[in-house]
Formats: C-alpha cells, sequence, structure tokens
C-alpha cells in the first residue's frame, strides 16, 4: 500500500504518538491482517470468481483510507486506527491472489515487480 509511507508524519502529527513504540505498533497490526488473510486466501484454492474478492479487497482498503482521514487525534481515534489498519491488512491478500493463480510459475516474480 503506497499509503504506509505516509502513516509515520500521521501517527507523529496527527495523534501525536512516538515513532518508537507507536509506529510499530500500526505496521504489525497491517503484518498479522495480511497474514491472516493470506492463510486463508491459501486454503480457498477453487474459487470460480476471482474478481469478488479483489473487488473485495479494493472496498475495503479504499473505506479504511476514508475512516484513517476523518479520525479524531486523541488516543481513542489512534487505537482505532490500528483496528482500521488490521483490516486493510486483511484486504490486501484479497487483492494479491487472484494475480498469483493467473501467472504461470516462471512468471509470477515478473508480475509482483
Amino acid at each position: 500500500m503506497p499509503s504506509t509511507a505516509l502513516y509515520p508524519l500521521m501517527i507523529s502529527e496527527h495523534f501525536h504518538g512516538s515513532l518508537k513504540f507507536d509506529a510499530p505498533l500500526v505496521e504489525v497490526s497491517i503484518a498479522l491482517g495480511m497474514t491472516l488473510s493470506g492463510l486463508c486466501m491459501g486454503n480457498l484454492n477453487n474459487l470460480s470468481y476471482r474478481l469478488i474478492p479483489a473487488g473485495i479487497g479494493v472496498l475495503g482498503i479504499g473505506l479504511s483510507l476514508f475512516i484513517s482521514g476523518i479520525l479524531p487525534g486523541n488516543h481513542y481515534g489512534f487505537i482505532i486506527f490500528i483496528i482500521i489498519n488490521f483490516i486493510a491488512g486483511l484486504c490486501i491478500p484479497l487483492i494479491d491472489a487472484p494475480v498469483q493463480r493467473n501467472c504461470q510459475i516462471f512468471c509470477v516474480n515478473r508480475s509482483f515487480s
């Protein structure tokens, strides 16, 4: 997600958090969401409609970014921000999984780069 480059700025300026403790919480929440969703997508090998999960993933990331932009700049807003980033992490493999299934094995690295 390209917006993750702005998370340290949002955490330090909007939520007035520290980059030593608060920023890694957000990154870990995204990584946990991606891991959990990736494990679930790995078990669903025979999806007949591959664009439906991708559409849900794009919609989920869009909604999470929108909600992140309207959060208040207090401690409760930061906790909601962490939860929203976990949900955004859940949506990322939904977009990437159809790409992996449609590429031949020797082209997978090229499709990700």
